[in-house]
């Protein structure tokens, strides 16, 4: 199966990124037939694993338990909509988040590390936290209005609304179809003392 570990993201900030979509396509039409990710699908990715056995899936979510053992509690926050690689050729559209006590580095390294009979590829550095919005079907430039129409939303929001506590990582599975992936959670393996 494909596998990944992920952070759920609450109702108000699928509510935000859905909002950042609609400013963003409104200043930019010709994205909107790209490949959006439905709000069911929307998560803030951590590591993603590839193609596992299936057999495996309670020794990664014990692997999982150890690497978050100890580790407290933290809150992140939506902070702005970026393009990858860059604006002038971008794959893909990410929501970044803002972890201001910088916890989630020391989180990815100890998850690659617990995860690496999985996936030997590195976690990159340095780590940044997203939500993939948008994957392009082409290489393509993203006008500057709509990341800033976008960002706009995303900072004019209220205080909780684009807040995320990560309290869990999940282990997830990704069946790819022909409508796009379906995703089923298998596992949630909470932060703290264990």
């Amino acid at each position: 199966m494909r596998a990944f570990v992920a952070v759920a993201l609450p109702e108000p900030a699928l509510r935000l990124l859905a909002a950042a979509q609609e400013a963003f396509v409104g200043a930019d039409p010709s994205w909107r037939d790209e490949k959006w990710v439905p709000d069911e699908n929307l998560h803030l990715t951590l590591r993603f694993l590839g193609d596992i056995p299936a057999e495996d899936a309670v020794a990664v979510t014990e692997a999982l338990q150890e690497a978050v053992r100890g580790r407290a509690p933290f809150e992140v926050r939506l902070s702005s909509v970026r393009a990858v690689p860059s604006p002038g050729r971008a794959r893909l559209l990410w929501a970044a988040f803002a972890d201001p006590a910088g916890s989630f580095p020391p989180l990815a390294r100890a998850l690659g590390s617990a995860t690496a009979r999985w996936c030997a590829e590195p976690v990159p550095e340095p780590f940044r936290p997203h939500a993939t919005l948008v994957r392009a079907r082409r290489p393509r430039r993203v006008a500057p209005e709509a990341l800033a129409a976008a960002d706009a939303v995303l900072s004019s929001a209220g205080a909780g609304d684009g807040a995320v506590s990560v309290r869990h990582v999940m282990l997830v599975a990704s069946t790819l179809t022909r409508c796009g992936p379906v995703y089923e959670h298998l596992a949630a393996v909470p932060l703290g003392p264990g």
